[in-house]
């Protein structure tokens, strides 16, 4: 990826205003990932929740989170699967779900004394490899909230992965590995720009801390009101960009 596009492909979703809009809703309180969740196995639980939730989904996806947050952690795990089923009935997919859930919290009792110590990427290869119906994907929003937000990790999910990374000149990589390829390909980028970029920005609250969250909530925001519509005439950027699948 070139980091001078890049950087400027930033400035543009910068001044963009339904973008940051969106952005500014979510940076202290994410919809998917509430910050008044203070019990971090929950939010591992959580995480991996979030998955094939569509936007149109969001309020009864935060009333299952809410009411397993209310049971708390030692009640999840002492629920029968029948119980369980019906927690997460409302999001469908509930038998995969179920088996989720019970795989986690058996992998946080064998696990758990590694967390602080992993990386991201290793974390996130823990749980795609050892928890069932977990992904490199589901890895990643799990970390992202178990180590709550703002942190380096971006997800990458399959529209960022399969439509607009690559239409921003990201290496494109549909294997089950490539979101994680990517989203490192993607930090690396953010780190190479963050010093240059959080000098010019004009946004007063962006610091060292808290840039990858604001490009992950950027380039995600842009995805959904942009590029879900796959509109040549809703492209916001002023430059060409390579590879867009759109134009």
């Amino acid at each position: 990826m070139n980091k001078t596009t890049f950087f400027t492909i930033l400035k543009e979703l910068e001044e963009n205003e339904p973008v940051q809009k969106e952005v500014m809703k979510n940076f202290a309180d994410n919809l998917w990932w509430p910050a008044c969740i203070e019990d971090s196995r929950l939010r591992l639980l959580i995480g991996g929740l979030s998955s094939r939730i569509s936007y149109s989904m969001i309020d009864t996806y935060r009333a299952v989170i809410f009411r397993i947050a209310e049971s708390g952690y030692q009640a999840i795990c002492a629920m029968s699967d029948d119980e369980l089923t019906e927690l997460v009935r409302p999001l469908g997919l509930f038998h995969t779900r179920v088996s989720y859930i019970r795989s986690m919290i058996q992998f946080i009792s064998q696990k758990s004394s590694f967390f602080e110590e992993w990386s991201d990427e290793v974390f996130i290869k823990e749980i795609a490899q050892n928890v069932k119906n977990a992904s490199y994907k589901i890895g990643q929003c799990c970390v992202l909230y178990y180590r709550m937000y703002p942190n380096r990790v971006m997800p990458v999910d399959s529209g960022m992965r399969d439509i607009l990374l690559p239409c921003l000149g990201f290496e494109s990589n549909k294997t089950a590995y490539g979101h994680e390829i990517m989203r490192e390909e993607l930090t690396n980028t953010v780190t190479e720009i963050a010093g240059d970029y959080l000098k010019d920005t004009k946004l007063e609250y962006l610091n060292a801390r808290n840039f990858y969250w604001w490009v992950h909530l950027s380039l995600i925001y842009y995805k959904r009101i942009y590029c879900n519509r796959k509109d040549s005439n809703g492209c916001i950027f002023q430059i060409e960009v390579p590879r867009c699948d759109v134009r």
